[in-house]
């Protein structure tokens, strides 16, 4: 499990703490959003907006512009 944690981690740049934080904050997102996916939680519920977005359309760059969706 750990270095399936280090390989997502090792996706991000972390040149300061604020950063690393941020790469962990994101690595967490990833795993709690899978496990939901995996538990069914989706059948059910549905994300939107600007995290539903940057995490799986990929638009981290429009998210002000797309919110609208």
């Amino acid at each position: 499990m750990n270095s399936i944690i280090n390989q997502m981690l090792n996706q991000y740049s972390t040149q300061t703490p604020y950063e690393k934080l941020n790469s962990i904050k994101q690595v967490i997102q990833e795993i709690t959003l899978c496990g939901l996916s995996r538990a069914g939680f989706f059948k059910n519920a549905v994300f939107y907006g600007g995290t539903a977005l940057r995490k799986f359309i990929d638009l981290t760059g429009f998210l002000k512009i797309w919110i609208f969706l």
